[in-house]
């Protein structure tokens, strides 16, 4: 008589579980974003970026790029405006720094800047869904 084997455990994953795919994209987005910034950093003196910085931006973009991949808006759509702007923080946000390290003043700063910032998609300036 042969043994039966035993089904696989159906166990429920807990917050570990892969991220959902949405969330997948707003990850892909803000890499995209970070480069461009790096891009603008880089053109203006290649200051360091803080850590509390990086956290600021992400802490203010995430939460826009969710809701407007939540409405239905393509990201391929805005991608060269939004880039753009984002670039456009980046050498803001190393001007304010000046020789110093970009921190977090200077992050949120830029984010402002970069919300009113007439490149930013959906006209008027600062009604933007990517970089509200």
């Amino acid at each position: 008589m042969s043994k039966k084997r035993k089904a696989p455990s159906k166990k429920r994953r807990g917050k570990s579980a892969r991220p959902a795919p949405e969330e997948l994209k707003v990850e892909a987005i803000l890499v995209e974003c970070a480069l461009a910034v790096g891009r603008g950093v880089g053109a203006t003196g290649n200051n360091a970026i803080d850590p509390d910085a990086v956290a600021a931006w992400i802490r203010i973009f995430r939460p826009s790029i969710l809701g407007a991949l939540r409405d239905g808006l393509s990201f391929s759509a805005g991608r060269p405006n939004v880039l753009t702007v984002a670039e456009i923080m980046g050498k803001n946000a190393s001007t304010l720094a000046g020789a110093a390290s970009i921190s977090k003043a200077n992050a949120e700063q830029a984010a402002r800047d970069a919300k009113n910032d007439p490149n930013c998609p959906n006209l008027p300036p600062g009604s933007g869904r990517w970089c509200a």
